[in-house]
Order: C-alpha cells, then structure tokens, then sequence
C-alpha cells in the first residue's frame, strides 16, 4: 500500500498528526454521545458531591448534625447526644453519619458501614441526572470501545509499518515510541469517562458567585444562621467556612475542608435535601 511505502521520516510526521487527530476524535465522539444535559437541580448533598465528592457530601451532614445538636466534639473526639433524638424527616446521610459517630469511637469522617450506601445512592442520583457519568453503564461502555477504535486502527498500522521496517532493515526506534504512546492513549481512552465537567463547574462557579456573602455571613453569624444556609455554605465552600465559628471542630474533623469539585469521582441514587437554587535527521523513524 501507499501508506507503507512512504519514508520514515514522512510516515512518522503523517504517524503523529493522526494520532493526535485520533485522540481528539476520541475525547469529542464521548463528549457528543456521553453528555446528557442535567434535567434537574442538584440538591444540598449532590452539590456537596459535585463539589467535594464524597467528603464534602460528610462534612455537610456532619455540620447539619451539629448545628441540630445531635453531635458535639467530646475530649478526644466527635460524640452523638443524648438529648436530643434524630426526628424521623433525618436525611439518610445524616441518620447514616449519626449511626457511625454512635457505633464507631474513635469516630471518623469517612466513607464507612452506614454511609457507603447514601452516598451511593447520592453519586446514582447525580449519574440519572446527568450530572456525572457512570463508568458501568452499558452505554459508557460502548461508547469508550468506539472512541478507542481510531487509536487501535492506528497502532496496527504502525506495527505493520514497524514490521517492514524490520524486513527492510530500516531504523524504526522512534516508531516504536509513536505506537507505544498510542497505545497509552488507546488504554485511557477505553478506561476513561466523559464527565460532564465543563457544565458542572461552570454551575458551581455560578452558585459560588450568587453566594459569596454565605462565606462572610457564616463566619460572622452562624449561631443565627438558617440550616439551609449553613448547608448551602459547606456544600460550596466546604468547612473552612467555620473556622472562626463555634463549630470550627467540624473543620477539624473534615477531610480535605476545601477540596476540590469530584468530577473524578466514580458514580453510583438519590440523596437530597432542598434544591440549591438557583526530515533529514530523523535516524529510527520510521523504516521506510
């Protein structure tokens, strides 16, 4: 053919622009068949999922547990009270959390026996939305075999070439790279998912905006703050929002208080509480 009579160093140049042409193709065909514009608005811990991923989503409910008065922190770490009694409206993150600070000492804030299936339940909700992607879905995974098809064609075009480099004792080195990265970019692009990202933090940036002065208010004004509100403020800006407040432990207790958006978060239905609102040169090139 044609293509394999060409020289080395013509074949590689012409080797990597369909490489890189494939690549694109393979992050444009997700990004046409995978997004699915989001039917609804998340609610307080599916935007604390969007925002912080599963952490975030915790220490939301670790701070509405708090500001309830079902948790306090005790001497050497976080205790339920006795006081005052979960209500039977008790989101299922938060009865989880309460479950596991009550049956785990030391408590920690983590993903754990009584929480794993609410925030499965929220990252389901999330992917139904179309809010993030599920990796197992039948769908994805078509569409990843179809976005690595161009990258597979080429490496076999590039192991035959390699192969009549060899036969005509031609310098392939550089060939070898060139099919070897494809095959990089041929394993990420079946591995990978095509997050909605660009929409989602383009939403988080809209709710930060149209909230910033949560960030002033919950500092200067918690104690009088609306559950709503203190909710909406971890959720967006996590808890270093309560540094100066009285609630400051539960900063302490986070993980990653000011992480970042979960956009790599794997996703797994519906946790929730009120909508948030609003040449020459080239030895080993090519064996041609």
């Amino acid at each position: 053919m044609f293509i394999f009579n060409l020289a080395g160093p013509q074949f590689l140049t012409l080797y990597v622009v369909a490489m890189v042409s494939a690549w694109w193709f393979s992050r444009r065909i997700k990004q046409g068949l995978l997004k699915d514009q989001p039917t609804s608005q998340p609610s307080i811990y599916e935007l604390a999922y969007l925002a912080g991923g599963a952490d975030r989503a915790l220490s939301t409910a670790l701070a509405r547990l708090a500001h309830h008065g079902h948790v306090l922190q005790g001497p050497h770490t976080i205790q339920v009270t006795s006081a005052r009694p979960l209500p039977p409206s008790t989101l299922p993150l938060e009865r989880g959390l309460f479950r596991q600070i009550e049956s785990e000492q030391p408590a920690r804030l983590t993903t754990g026996r009584h929480t794993a299936l609410p925030l499965q339940q929220i990252a389901s909700s999330l992917a139904q939305g179309g809010w993030l992607v599920n990796p197992l879905a039948p769908n994805t995974l078509r569409v990843n075999r179809l976005a690595a098809l161009p990258l597979l064609v080429l490496m076999a075009v590039g192991l035959v070439k390699i192969g009549v480099g060899l036969m005509s004792d031609k310098p392939v080195f550089l060939l070898v790279l060139a099919v070897l990265f494809t095959g990089v970019l041929f394993w990420g692009a079946r591995q990978s998912i095509a997050q909605p990202v660009t929409y989602v933090e383009s939403h988080l940036r809209h709710q930060r905006a149209q909230n910033e002065a949560l960030h002033t208010t919950v500092s200067r004004n918690s104690q009088h703050l609306s559950l709503d509100d203190l909710s909406l403020a971890v959720a967006l800006f996590g808890t270093t929002v309560l540094a100066s407040t009285a609630l400051s432990w539960v900063q302490s207790n986070s993980n990653n208080p000011a992480g970042g958006s979960s956009s790599d978060s794997g996703t797994t239905g519906g946790g929730g509480d009120s909508s948030c609102g609003g040449g020459g040169g080239c030895g080993g090139c090519g064996g041609g």
